[in-house]
């Protein structure tokens, strides 16, 4: 009686699918910092866009870029790319529209990290995309606090922006420090003579900014 023949298995290989917000979280911390860059005259504007790339070991960049209003609001802004290559680079401080320095990698840091804090004593949040940003930075409780200096003259000195909800964000700082305790700057004819008071209308606008994104100094930090 022949032998049957057993049919040979063959097991396919199913490469896991890349993750690039993973590999921030998982992986960014691990990686050499590249570079630290910090637009000219940061401290003077109250305005600073932190880039920081970290060197892969293919030879292509992990990069995070950090808006960071150091008057008063904190993090503004964040963004990350991973397998960036040195014309992403350029590409990246082009469209900023702005002359960057390289800075040590504590200063920048410390930017950040101050300026988070700082607005967050104000009761503003930083971007919720912070929640994967923050990896490519150093933890927080490694860096050195250079006790650098937010606010203008010893007030926050809140400046709008091209997308920010202005009344929500002074009827905020009136709410937190009183009417004399802080600077702003509007838009011309953004913002009409008289502007309204708590006392006008005290809830009208409760909560139109006021999303809790995830504390930074919260965020297990178990991915060093």
């Amino acid at each position: 009686m022949a032998k049957s023949k057993k049919k040979k298995v063959v097991k396919k290989v199913v490469q896991p699918v890349f993750n690039p917000q993973k590999y921030i979280i998982d992986a960014a911390r691990k990686l050499p910092i590249h570079s630290c860059l910090v637009n000219e005259a940061w401290d003077e504007m109250g305005m600073a866009v932190v880039i920081i790339t970290r060197l892969r070991p293919k030879g292509t960049f992990v990069i995070g870029t950090y808006v960071v209003d150091t008057f008063c609001l904190g993090l503004k802004d964040t963004a990350w790319w991973v397998d960036a290559d040195e014309e992403h680079l350029e590409r990246i401080q082009k469209g900023m529209q702005l002359d960057f320095v390289e800075i040590e990698e504590d200063v920048a840091f410390n930017i950040i990290y101050g300026a988070i804090r700082y607005a967050k004593n104000l009761d503003f949040q930083p971007h919720k995309d912070f929640e994967t940003t923050q990896y490519i930075l150093n933890p927080f409780s490694s860096i050195e606090d250079l006790e650098l200096t937010f606010g203008l003259n010893g007030k926050p000195n809140y400046v709008q922006g091209p997308k920010d909800k202005p009344l929500s964000i002074i009827q905020k700082l009136e709410r937190k420090l009183g009417k004399a305790g802080f600077e702003f700057t509007m838009e011309a004819g953004n913002m009409p003579y008289g502007l309204p008071t708590l006392d006008d209308d005290e809830d009208e606008h409760e909560g139109d900014d006021d999303t809790e994104y995830a504390d930074y100094e919260e965020i297990k930090d178990d991915k060093k």
